[in-house]
């Protein structure tokens, strides 16, 4: 349109790459050459693979992890006539749809960095819903767990109370049989080795102290 304010009508529809009377159309209209299309929201080519589509639809639901090319290359050899090489780019835009409607929902995964050698864990598991008995007498009691989180090598100690005491013990006794310690050692907020402290809990005095001692860092 500016380029006919200087040049006659052919010149212009020139200078604009469209032929006289294309531009003549667009300015007897006054629109733009897309305002005049609407969008498509049919099919321009008929679905090759529409006929059998439910025994794709088959094999998907016996293997669904079966790639575009494995299916193709089945249609092919089952129905030679019907099916070339030249039908894998539809078949990849097919199964891509199919498995964003039908597809299996894959499951959320946060994935924990934990690297060798670094961190030992340890907690206390209540016992007494086994009901274990000793000589016909209940034994409620807990058991010290230890583990490395890389490895999950493990060990327990049996103990009566999540006190100071049995959290010392059987740290040592598992470092003992484990024959060294980890850098860093994770609990939970357990009472025995930490203490309120405003809307938070920190470590307690002697539980740094002990693991200091063995050249720990409590986490």
């Amino acid at each position: 349109m500016k380029t006919k304010h200087k040049n006659n009508l052919i010149v212009a529809a020139a200078k604009a790459g469209m032929s006289a009377k294309t531009a003549r159309k667009y300015i007897s209209t006054g629109k733009l050459p897309k305002s005049g299309q609407s969008d498509r929201m049919h099919r321009t080519r008929k679905d090759p693979f529409e006929i059998h589509w439910k025994e794709i639809e088959s094999l998907l639901e016996q293997s669904s992890e079966l790639q575009a090319k494995t299916i193709l290359y089945y249609l092919m050899e089952r129905y030679p006539d019907v099916y070339t090489e030249s039908h894998l780019r539809t078949m990849q835009r097919r199964l891509q749809q199919y498995r964003a409607e039908k597809g299996k929902e894959k499951p959320v995964i946060f994935l924990q960095d934990i690297p060798p050698g670094r961190m030992s864990q340890s907690d206390w598991t209540v016992m007494d819903s086994l009901g274990i008995t000793l000589a016909g007498q209940p034994f409620p009691h807990r058991l010290f767990h230890f583990m490395l989180p890389y490895s999950q090598w493990e060990t327990v100690m049996v103990c009566r109370t999540e006190s100071f005491d049995t959290l010392t013990q059987g740290f040592e006794r598992a470092v003992f049989q484990l024959g060294g310690c980890l850098r860093e050692h994770r609990t939970d907020n357990l009472s025995a080795a930490t203490q309120k402290m405003g809307s938070t809990r920190i470590f307690t005095e002697r539980w740094e102290s002990f693991l200091s001692h063995y050249e720990v860092k409590p986490q």
